[in-house]
């Protein structure tokens, strides 16, 4: 198992106390670098996901996703979250500051999905 550093893993459980209501599902959504090489077709990438994310949801009684992703387009984002309404989607922000912090963020990002019910 991965071990984390006491920062990365107290935000990680503060993230799933505060917004995740168990039991949650983790998915990861890579989007960003395969737009980008032409590998994903943007609007049937996004409508397969909510089918699948829906599949897991209806099969585990979820009460909440939470997606890791590169996606840094709002409206994406705003899209998702109204097409699995009523479930709650969760995700961290993207962040414009360091790299390094950018990095912090995945490892949290991490953190949460491995705690995923």
């Amino acid at each position: 198992s991965l071990l984390y550093s006491k920062p990365v893993w107290y935000r990680a459980q503060r993230v799933v106390r505060q917004k995740l209501p168990r039991p949650f599902v983790a998915m990861h959504l890579r989007r960003g670098d395969q737009l980008v090489k032409g590998l994903s077709d943007p609007f049937r990438s996004l409508s397969s996901a909510v089918a699948l994310m829906r599949r897991v949801v209806n099969r585990t009684a979820s009460r909440a996703v939470f997606v890791m992703t590169d996606i840094q387009n709002e409206d994406d984002l705003s899209l998702l979250r109204e097409q699995m309404a009523p479930t709650p989607l969760h995700y961290l922000p993207k962040s414009k500051d360091t790299w390094r912090t950018e990095v912090q963020t995945m490892f949290v990002e991490m953190a949460v999905c491995a705690v995923a019910d």
